[in-house]
């Protein structure tokens, strides 16, 4: 079972790199983008699956208190290219709207995932006050549709923009390396048709949808996509083709 020690020296105060593998691996960094207003912890799934592939699982996290989106932004790229000076090509995972600051960022990776992270607004976002459940940390939606997310600090201000990209995204510039992009038809954050459309015309691009479609047992929410069988396999495999 893996767990998320901090480096006794990381490499950046802000954000932290952590190396989440037990022991020392020679072989690529799959660099693990925590979305700031959720706690790291929740990436432990992926980092396990990523280790089982061959990749040395690390997480990137910011310290969410006085966050803007350019500033996160900023602070991801410090961190990834810090990283890729000491240990070479990164292939970089993200989860939801840590998916749009790593785009925003344009990280240095040679392999980029994206899961459930949306590439376009929602023409009428769908946006469910107080019935379903208080909100869940940081999105605009109850937890009850988003599924159960463990929460860190979060900044007004990454808490107003997180609100505000629901209903207008920022440019986002396409990736110029393989990616993955995948997201499930119970996802409120990332519906299929704001992640598939969008990306139709990326060079190298490949789409799958989780749930009962892509025959997998059951359609995950938004949270789920963090810890689900067949995103797990995709994600490995992806992350580590051609070792």
């Amino acid at each position: 079972m893996l767990t998320l020690a901090l480096l006794s020296t990381p490499l950046l105060a802000s954000p932290v790199l952590t190396d989440v593998g037990q022991q020392e691996r020679g072989g690529p960094v799959a660099l693990l983008v925590a979305t700031p207003c959720v706690d790291p912890t929740a990436w432990l799934a992926w980092a396990e699956a990523v280790e089982g592939a061959g990749l040395d699982a690390w997480v990137i996290s910011l310290e969410s208190r006085g966050q803007d989106p350019a500033r996160a932004a900023a602070e991801l790229a410090a961190g990834a290219r810090r990283l890729a000076e000491t240990r070479g090509p990164l292939r970089i995972a993200a989860h939801g709207y840590g998916g749009v600051l790593a785009l925003l960022a344009e990280l240095p990776a040679e392999r980029l995932a994206l899961v459930g992270t949306p590439l376009a607004a929602q023409a009428a976002p769908v946006i469910v006050a107080a019935p379903l459940g208080p909100v869940s940390q940081g999105l605009p939606w109850p937890e009850a549709l988003v599924g159960e997310l463990p929460a860190a600090v979060c900044s007004g201000e990454l808490a107003r923009a997180y609100v505000g990209w629901a209903a207008e995204l920022p440019a986002l510039t396409p990736p110029g390396v393989p990616v993955l992009v995948m997201t499930s038809d119970l996802d409120v954050v990332a519906p299929p048709e704001l992640v598939r459309l969008p990306s139709r015309a990326w060079p190298d691009r490949t789409w799958y949808r989780v749930g009962l479609q892509s025959l997998a047992l059951t359609d995950p929410l938004h949270a789920d996509l963090l810890a689900h069988p067949a995103v797990l396999h995709r994600l490995a495999a992806f992350l580590g083709e051609d070792l």
